[in-house]
């Protein structure tokens, strides 16, 4: 189901929400919805930044928060700031927009730092 079906339905699961707030903030993403067996659903956003993919959130069986229809993250949005790149879970739409936002506020004072090459400012 795409965010306006469910909007529209009047259920709007914790990925829906996080699908809503990233397509009104204007974050170049792709949902995955598709059953792959039995066994594994899978229910996956993808967030790119600059073209490459910089984190996802899921909620599938076997992930961490599936059985209470939590959200479980892995990427960026993990390891801000960090090279380590982990997984997170047991989260709510609230608490991965949080880490949206924070991942945002590094971002955004990342790329104002001047580019320096060899110590030297440009």
């Amino acid at each position: 189901m795409d965010i306006k079906q469910a909007a529209k339905t009047g259920y709007m699961s914790e990925l829906d929400w996080v699908e809503l707030y990233l397509s009104s903030h204007g974050y170049d993403y792709e949902r995955i919805d598709r059953t792959a067996n039995d066994y594994r659903d899978k229910h996956q956003i993808i967030v790119y930044r600059h073209g490459v993919r910089s984190w996802d959130v899921i909620c599938h069986k076997g992930s961490y928060g599936y059985e209470k229809g939590l959200l479980e993250t892995c990427g960026e949005i993990v390891s801000v700031g960090d090279s380590a790149d982990g997984v997170e879970g047991w989260l709510t739409a609230d608490e991965v927009i949080e880490r949206i936002k924070r991942l945002q506020s590094w971002v955004d004072k990342r790329e104002r730092v001047p580019y320096t090459e060899k110590g030297v400012t440009l």
